[in-house]
């Protein structure tokens, strides 16, 4: 393989990945994502207004309503991801800080005996938060980026997974904590047909490299897609050999 063509099939492996993180991003910072959480926080909070036992009421069915919203939510976002410690370090800042402001904006409405002032505390401490989302998804962009990949022992390569579609399809399951890909995004990432990808999918997935399920979602089912372990070492070993090959094209004045 000429070393000008490996460093392009890396340059596409890192496009792919990066196109897939921004993905991620999109539908899980979109306003419809984090609305059913700030609807909920806002009902949760604001329910210190409303009388006991009915307090108690609305914040159940408000967990509810959420519950089901993000279940929707989820059984269409094309990107899925497992939950990391970057995850868990993002949700605890961004409710501390939700914390923080409630109490806050509590004690103004308190000091102004204002009406109703668990309600305004609640309004005020969403609008906070849809600040927070818009500044948390571009940090947490730059930490999904800086997440580096597990160099592997033995570069080889790989004659079944240098074929153009086969690496594109690798290069996007293979991205950091990425569990699942919906079949359609895959196709159009990689600017293919439904028709020839599937039979690549099918290819892979004899070969072990790659695991199908159907998904149930509104509007019909869909179709994800997963590395599974050989699949995701093999296609490492892949790489470090691209890399090892394009290292030569780097080195020449």
């Amino acid at each position: 393989m000429h070393p000008h063509d490996a460093q392009s099939a890396l340059d596409n492996i890192r496009r792919l990945r990066s196109k897939t993180i921004d993905e991620y991003l999109r539908q899980s910072f979109a306003f419809s994502s984090a609305l059913p959480a700030l609807l909920m926080i806002f009902a949760q909070l604001a329910s210190f207004d409303v009388p006991w036992p009915y307090a108690i009421s609305v914040r159940m069915v408000a967990m509810g309503v959420a519950l089901l919203a993000w279940w929707v939510i989820w059984s269409r976002t094309p990107v899925q991801r497992s939950f990391t410690s970057t995850d868990f370090g993002i949700v605890l800042g961004w409710a501390a800080s939700l914390l923080v402001a409630f109490v806050a904006f509590r004690i103004i409405t308190w000091m102004l005996d204002l009406p109703v002032p668990a309600t305004i505390a609640a309004a005020a401490t969403v609008v906070v938060g849809i600040v927070i989302i818009s500044w948390s998804s571009r940090t947490y962009g730059r930490l999904l980026r800086r997440q580096p990949q597990a160099p592997p022992t033995n570069p080889s390569f790989n004659e079944f997974l240098n074929v153009p579609i086969r690496q594109s399809i690798m290069a996007i399951l293979t991205t950091p904590a990425v569990t699942w890909v919906e079949v359609g995004f895959l196709k159009d990432a990689t600017k293919t047909d439904d028709v020839w990808l599937r039979q690549e999918l099918s290819v892979l997935a004899q070969a072990a490299h790659v695991v199908m399920r159907e998904g149930l979602a509104l509007g019909g089912r869909r179709t994800y897609v997963q590395v599974m372990l050989q699949g995701r070492r093999s296609f490492e070993s892949h790489t470090a050999a691209l890399e090892h090959i394009a290292a030569v094209t780097r080195a020449t004045p």
